[in-house]
């Protein structure tokens, strides 16, 4: 069956809709993207010996001068990202922030610098599954974790995961491959700081690893038609997502939810994040050692995953024709026959093998699998049925990284949907919502066209039979089959329906919306095999009902209504009425169990004896009726339909859960939550839920441990969006974002799990400067709680810091003087690093006049020193903002003015009151005049990423801000040399210093630098003039100080914007008795002891260090780092 005319329903919601989906125009004309990317990898393949061997799947007929032009346009086009803000030092082009609950916030000037801080948060969240997970990628595993992991990791090798990122690496967008190697390096500079945190078996991660991880990630979700070989099973099992438009809600506000599940034990897990890079300001979730978010929302819009079942991939039989006759090998007259192609290609296919590694009882075993990949596929031999071929759409395509950050970086639904014509991601329902009001909905997949049957069959035999894509088909079909591939345009998807929402919570495209939005005849049959699950249909009643509030998605995340047992309860009570041929005669017990579910109220409560009893009798049932039906639809289907065996085996099946339930616990009153468990570490708790009556809170149930299920798969991430005036999130992570038991954040999210409940995200700059419990970089910006501040903390080493306020006075102060802002404490590790300080400080009007801000200063406090006005500050009365710099970091801070000027009947100095969360100053305001990163201090448009190669993307990069032209002129000249395409190996070396003070970095690299530096070169000397004097430092060359009485001045020939004067300190005067009431601190984790150890790191060529052919390691490095290109 060919692909037929696909339907389209495009509902605008105004003329300014946008949709860049095209769809095809015959073949007179082609996509000139896609024309050009193909003209370009002619061109490349001419030029590069080793090219990926991915294939074009699109018809090339373009005009020649076309052709010419947009091959021209494409060896034009920079290959490499424009505008970066690059110095080399990646803690000084990235900082990293940790809010309360420990997310990671991510601000980076480059793309180099992002990956690698995100890498070391990562790594120091979850070092070790992370780890594990590159080893099942690589083929590895079985090493560390012995035989239950062989089968894997064989099937890992006959993959090919790392084999197709190698060979795809030449080729790869530079985007993707900055992503890769910043991001591994980050996690190797983590375990180069924590070596003695790292396991044994620790080897390091290579850039082509984390390429590996997401092949393997796609690979997974795959259809698999040899179901007797071991294949992985999908890494995204499944998911709840939706989007509903204005009119259904409240506020009149688009609202996006996404939540997709994981295996608590697994090694493809959710991790919770926020980065920011230039104009991209993306908060969402990615898997554990991937280097960019998969599914989350910018300030403009946002997007789910859900998985889906498209058949993507064929399995090909490589039968190669009937083998010559036998010869005699006795007789010297018989011509030697010709080898045929079957057995050629099983030679072949013998020949090329791979070695693994086994971890046994009696030590490491080496295991040999063959591991050939040929032009349709990895090979997998079926001993009943020979040789297979696995073609799957996408799987030499490599580019999602940069399709992810192109999706990050869309403001509006046109520029999204561009995106997603890079057809690099070949799977998965997507759903997205935005500002505009916009909802959409595709299901999305890389498959090829398929065959008509029709062309199969003669003319005069009959309707041709359908071919049945999923079994096995002769390799003879795959040319036609995968000759192109079905466009994004012609694929099922919605824009703005009339019905106001869109889901994609286990079901197939038709269902993704009620009515008829969609009609499946307008597709093949093959193309989805998704069922429609009760999940599906109980979220779809929910949407249906009618408005609804952003609180109202939040709890229907946590709907625990076993919607199943609506059409399966009564199924059996109706049976147990009917058949009493086989009920008149049962236990006592069965008769029991049926009062409870017919008293039950079908919710899945852990004070629930009903869904204990629900919960036990579904697994009988279904476990008798599998060996009957193909799948649990069928088993539903046979229920519903009155089936005469269903009828039996659902009877029976009672009688079994009864008899369970008497001799575990002798007693059939057993409430839910007193069995059904989740677990972190010692911990475990009752848990609602269920995977029996699919409610819409997956939580697993199929795991027995004597007593009790624990709950082992469920909620991976949760997160609901409203794209309102001011945009609102809130999200969950099932436990918390550190693996780490000592962690604080190892479960202090498990609480909201069981009561319900989402923590409140932070996603503005100003909230997350405000709220950060610490950050790690050279150059920190941090807001005070409670009062309208900035500082800015700048060095020349790597610190962790954070912000502390207080309301009572740490230290007496000078006579005559009162508080008019809280006092702030900067506090570091560190400790002894040399810091220098910006500060801002803004007075409410409510607290003095015009005339008293003029009396008011900066002060500092030092133990042995006492309080003392800032040698170097200033004011913009306009603004009411006091400005202030100071060369070594004091221990506390405050604004102070004569007392008379407090506005209270108490003469008593006071403390200044809290300020309210929202401030009348904008965040840009507080940061004029402060060197901060260039993504917080408004110049967000720095960093602008360069058009990728055809036939990758087709999107125009998102319009930047006005004078983003200009930012070129930023980039320092001596930045270091970037280089595209490099490749490193990184060893473990044996003969570690157990006892060595510390973490070591690595050392002994010629040429290259992965630590601390000799301090020799330029580059080194000018980092050394950072922050040690901020008198000498940015921006202060260009005052002047001047002396004014007894306080130490300058004026400002460069003010921040708005008017500045230079002011004295207060004159002290007799100071009253005051009392100040204390505010409880909020309890934070203490800074990390362990800080990175590089005080200037550079990855890149060693300035000013000559290059060395030993490259001999220290004697305490724990690593080598070779450069292999």
């Amino acid at each position: 069956m060919g692909l037929k005319q696909a339907e389209f329903l495009i509902v605008r919601r105004s003329a300014e809709a946008p949709n860049s989906f095209q769809k095809p125009a015959g073949n007179a004309s082609c996509n000139p993207a896609v024309a050009g990317g193909i003209l370009l990898g002619m061109l490349t393949s001419l030029l590069i010996p080793k090219i990926s061997k991915s294939k074009a799947f699109m018809p090339l007929q373009c005009s020649v001068p076309g052709c010419l032009f947009l091959l021209l346009s494409a060896l034009l086009a920079q290959p490499v990202v424009q505008a970066q803000v690059e110095t080399g030092d990646v803690w000084r082009d990235a900082t990293l922030y940790r809010d309360e609950w420990g997310v990671p916030h991510v601000y980076a000037n480059n793309p180099f610098a992002m990956a690698f801080v995100f890498g070391y948060a990562q790594a120091e969240d979850h070092a070790e599954n992370m780890l594990l997970g590159y080893r099942l990628a690589r083929g590895t595993l079985a090493a560390v974790l012995g035989e239950p992991w062989a089968d894997s990791d064989a099937f890992s090798l006959k993959m090919g995961h790392v084999r197709i990122a190698i060979e795809a690496w030449p080729t790869l967008d530079p985007m993707t491959v900055t992503l890769c190697e910043g991001f591994s390096m980050g996690v190797n500079a983590w375990l180069a700081d924590h070596q003695h945190e790292a396991p044994s078996w620790a080897d390091g991660v290579r850039p082509e690893d984390v390429l590996a991880l997401w092949h393997a990630f796609l690979m997974s979700q795959a259809p698999f038609d040899l179901p007797d070989l071991f294949r992985r099973e999908p890494a995204l099992p499944s998911a709840n997502a939706w989007a509903s438009a204005p009119e259904r809600s409240d506020v009149g506000a688009a609202v996006l939810v996404m939540n997709p599940h994981q295996q608590y034990d697994g090694f493809f897990q959710w991790y919770e994040a926020h980065l920011v890079l230039g104009g991209m300001n993306i908060y969402g979730a990615t898997l554990r050692g991937l280097p960019v978010i998969l599914q989350g929302h910018n300030e403009s819009l946002g997007w789910a995953l859900a998985p889906n079942m498209p058949d993507f991939a064929d399995m090909y039989r490589e039968d190669g024709g009937v083998s010559a006759p036998v010869r005699n090998p006795k007789d010297p007259r018989a011509q030697v026959p010709d080898v045929s192609g079957e057995t050629a290609l099983l030679l072949e296919y013998m020949s090329q093998s791979s070695t693994y590694l086994v971890r046994t009882g009696s030590g490491m075993e080496s295991r040999v699998v063959p591991s050939y990949i040929g032009e349709r596929g990895p090979l997998f031999e079926d001993p009943a049925r020979g040789l297979h071929s696995w073609l799957i759409g996408g799987y030499r395509e490599l580019n999602g990284f940069r399709q992810l950050l192109d999706m990050a970086f869309a403001t509006e639904l046109g520029a999204f949907q561009s995106a997603l014509n890079g057809m690099q991601i070949p799977c998965f329902h997507i759903v997205y919502a935005d500002r505009h009001g916009d909802i959409f909905y595709i299901y999305n997949t890389r498959t090829g066209t398929r065959i008509n049957e029709a062309t199969l069959t003669p003319g005069g035999q009959g309707a041709p039979e359908p071919i049945r894509w999923y079994e096995p088909q002769t390799f003879k079909y795959a040319p036609v089959a995968w000759h192109r591939v079905i466009p994004p345009a012609n694929l099922p998807y919605l824009v703005n329906p009339p019905s106001g929402y869109v889901q994609a919570c286990g079901n197939p495209p038709w269902t993704a919306t009620e009515g008829a939005a969609l009609n499946p005849g307008q597709w093949p049959v093959w193309l989805s095999a998704d069922p429609d699950t009760y999940r599906a249909r109980r979220i779809r009643q929910l949407l249906h009902a009618g408005i609804r509030s952003f609180r109202d998605h939040q709890s229907i995340l946590y709907d625990v209504v076993a919607s199943a047992a609506f059409d399966t309860v009564p199924a059996l009570l109706r049976s147990v009425e009917k058949r009493t041929d086989l009920t008149a005669q049962m236990h006592p017990d069965f008769h029991e169990g049926i009062t409870l579910l017919r008293q039950w109220n079908c919710i899945a409560e852990t004070g629930s004896p009903g869904m204990t009893f629900y919960h036990l009798w579904w697994t009988f049932t279904k476990t008798r009726a599998l060996a009957h039906y193909p799948s649990e639809q069928a088993v539903y289907q046979a229920i519903v339909s009155n089936d005469p065996a269903a009828e039996e085996l659902m009877i029976r099946a009672v009688e079994d859960a009864a008899r369970t339930l008497r001799n575990e616990y002798g007693t059939l009153q057993k409430n839910w939550g007193e069995l059904h468990r989740i677990r972190r570490g010692k911990r475990e708790e009752p848990l609602p839920g269920a995977l029996s009556g699919e409610p819409l809170f997956v939580a697993s149930d199929t795991h027995f441990e004597p007593g009790r299920w624990i709950s082992r798969y469920g909620y991976g991430f949760a997160m609901a969006v409203e794209f309102g005036e001011e945009l609102r999130a809130v999200s969950l992570l099932p436990f918390g974002t550190s693996e780490n038991p000592a962690s604080p954040h190892y479960d202090d999210q498990l609480d909201m799990l069981l009561q319900r409940r989402f923590k409140k995200t932070h996603f503005h700059h100003d909230d997350i400067l405000r709220n950060a419990d610490q950050a790690i970089g050279k150059s920190i910006t941090l807001l005070p709680l409670g009062v309208p501040g900035a500082m800015t903390l700048h060095s020349s080493t790597i610190m962790a810091a954070r912000l502390n306020s207080a309301v009572e006075v740490p230290e007496s102060l000078p006579p005559g003087l009162a508080p008019f802002s809280l006092y702030m404490q900067a506090e570091r590790k560190p400790e002894g690093v040399p810091v220098a300080l910006e500060i801002t400080q803004m007075i409410p009007g409510a607290l003095c006049d015009a005339e008293g801000f003029a009396q008011l200063a900066l002060f500092r406090y030092e133990p042995g020193l006492g309080w003392q006005a800032m040698d170097w500050q200033t004011a913009d009365p306009s603004r009411r903002l006091l400005y202030g710099r100071d060369s070594a970091l004091a221990q506390w801070y405050v604004v102070l003015g004569p007392d008379g000027l407090v506005k209270s009947d108490d003469k008593a100095a006071a403390p200044a009151p809290l300020m309210p969360e929202k401030y009348p100053v904008a965040l840009d305001t507080l940061l004029d005049g402060h060197q901060t990163q260039p993504a917080i201090g408004g110049d967000g448009a720095l960093f602008v990423p360069a058009p990728a190669l055809p036939p990758v993307m087709s999107a125009e990069p998102p319009q930047e801000t006005a004078g983003a032209e200009n930012t070129a002129e930023t980039v320092p000249e001596t930045a270091p040399e970037t280089m595209p395409g490099r490749t490193f190996k990184l060893e473990k070396l044996e003969g570690r210093d157990a006892n060595s003070g510390g973490p070591k970095a690595l050392r002994g690299i010629p040429g290259f630098h992965f630590g601390p530096r000799s301090g020799k070169g330029k580059a080194a000397d000018k980092e050394a003039e950072t922050a040690s004097d901020v008198g000498a430092a940015e921006g202060t060359k260009d005052r002047v100080p001047v002396e004014k009485g007894d306080v130490r001045q300058e004026e400002k020939t460069a003010q921040p914007s708005g008017q500045g004067t230079a002011i004295e300190a207060p004159a002290p005067v007799p100071k009253k008795e005051e009392e100040s009431a204390a505010r409880p601190e909020r309890k934070r984790p203490p800074l990390p002891d362990v800080i990175p150890q590089d005080p200037n790191f550079l990855f890149g060529p060693a300035a000013g260090e000559k290059k060395s052919g030993s490259g001999q390691p220290s004697p305490k490095g724990t690593f080598k780092l070779e450069r292999l290109d």
